[in-house]
């Protein structure tokens, strides 16, 4: 993988940089370090980003980042296009069809499930987070980081290590965290931001959640399901309850969590996460999705209901 950073050819031009849809803290912190470092090889960069940003990110630096409508309205011409943190082309939402002008396509990410779809891809399953890898672009070309680099590529590690609680932090993931301590980083502010920041609505919906969830295979297995009558209920939106699946999983006993969000009547996003017991990424590419061993996800046509079933059939069968 290494080999692979060192030996990569960056071409001149106009970039367009792809967070995945649904977008989290590592696809997000890898798109702005990636944009900077691009931007300061002279180049024109534009991230364009579908879905809303976690209200627990806002806080990072979001300079020219566009809307798949307000990137349009501008009518560029591009040269390249650099997918982060996305294991496949439909992580990219709609924003495929911007592919067939792209002179060149990369492919940045760590997930074990991506599908090498770029004409350049940079695939490290060993890292614990896309944003290691950026990092380490970075750091061969001898970048000096910003405090928003600083801020972005922390974000990305912490977000994706659960702040290195995760069997995929290693010693690499801790010793990047340091030089990213030692470069200047305010730590306070980023885990302020990340991890004591939580709206009140947020705790009155996972109360909600956890008192009407349900429990499966004597109570190793945990469904939650956040409907659109929940959101409305409370006026929240899907980017304000991420991380209630955490919450979740810390249950003693629990093997396995799912978590459903409705997104419409016929369209669900499934999150789940496991202690070990059960390999989810596997469970997702079976409906198309992935992830990693013990965090993957997935989109299920039907109703809510539906995608219950189809997923705790799966989720029972592995275990």
């Amino acid at each position: 993988m290494k080999n692979n950073i060192n030996n990569i050819s960056w071409g001149n031009g106009i970039y367009l940089i792809f967070p995945h849809i649904i977008p989290d803290g590592d696809t997000l912190g890898s798109a702005i370090g990636l944009k900077n470092f691009l931007k300061s090889r002279g180049n024109e960069v534009y991230v364009v980003y579908e879905g809303e940003i976690p209200y627990n990110i806002t806080f990072l630096d979001y300079s020219d980042f566009y809307t798949i409508e307000e990137f349009e309205s501008k009518k560029i011409s591009y040269d390249y296009i650099v997918s982060v943190d996305g294991s496949d082309l439909e992580r990219m939402g709609t924003r495929r069809k911007f592919l067939k002008d792209a002179k060149k396509l990369y492919n940045i990410d760590h997930h074990r499930t991506n599908l090498n779809f770029g004409d350049i891809n940079l695939v490290d399953i060993e890292a614990a987070a896309t944003g290691e890898i950026i990092f380490r672009i970075l750091d061969q070309f001898d970048y000096e980081f910003t405090k928003k680099d600083l801020e972005a590529i922390y974000t990305a590690i912490s977000t994706d290590t659960g702040s290195f609680k995760y069997t995929n932090t290693t010693s690499e993931t801790m010793n990047i965290a340091g030089r990213l301590i030692d470069m200047g980083l305010d730590l306070e502010k980023v885990n302020l931001n990340l991890y004591h920041n939580v709206p009140l609505k947020k705790m009155k919906i996972t109360a909600e959640l956890i008192n009407n969830m349900s429990m499966y295979s004597n109570d190793r297995l945990c469904v939650v399901k956040m409907t659109q009558a929940i959101l409305e209920k409370h006026e929240a939106k899907f980017s304000e309850v991420d991380g209630v699946i955490e919450s979740v999983r810390d249950i003693n006993g629990v093997s396995v969590v799912a978590l459903l969000k409705e997104f419409d009547s016929e369209e669900i996003k499934v999150s789940m996460r496991s202690k070990g017991e059960v390999d989810v990424s596997e469970i997702a590419l079976g409906f198309d999705g992935g992830g990693h061993s013990k965090a993957a996800g997935c989109m299920i046509k039907g109703s809510i209901n539906s995608a219950e079933k189809l997923i705790v059939d799966r989720i029972l069968e592995a275990m």
